[in-house]
């Protein structure tokens, strides 16, 4: 443990052992009771918007132009019934771990519900990172929960 090497090593070892054994899988539980996107109070927005027509909200907020662009294609998608941007101030967030065991919070993007009444979770992502498999794997984990 003397030298940086051996102290580093050391330290990662067992940071990792116990993380490992600290985080438990646990049966999921309601915590609080369903909300509407309706519910979801007014909020500023200075980013780019969509004016769609198949979402709850007069405008729906992007994050970016590429966002904007998918909202767009989710209006006129034939087989999307409704869509909504699912904005910070509504505050659903998938709990996860991360590629270093760290418990963090994703924030898909989109909601959207299909001509045949299935729910979707929608991300729109430019570019894959190290991340995604984790969020991926999380949501798919509520998805099952949540049915």
């Amino acid at each position: 443990m003397s030298t940086p090497v051996a102290h580093y090593v050391c330290v990662d070892v067992f940071s990792k052992t116990l993380k490992e054994l600290t985080i438990a899988e646990q049966e999921p539980q309601l915590l609080q009771p369903a909300r509407m996107l309706s519910s979801c109070a007014p909020f500023p927005w200075s980013r780019p918007v969509w004016e769609g027509t198949k979402t709850v909200f007069n405008l729906v907020p992007c994050d970016n132009q590429f966002e904007r662009e998918f909202a767009r294609f989710l209006d006129n998608a034939e087989d999307v019934h409704a869509f909504a941007k699912l904005p910070q101030p509504f505050g659903f967030s998938i709990d996860y771990t991360d590629s270093g065991m760290n418990l963090r919070s994703y924030y898909p993007d989109f909601v959207a519900l299909d001509r045949k009444q299935t729910h979707w979770l929608l991300e729109t992502k430019g570019a894959e990172d190290l991340e995604v498999s984790y969020k991926d794997r999380a949501a798919e984990q509520w998805c099952e929960n949540a049915t």
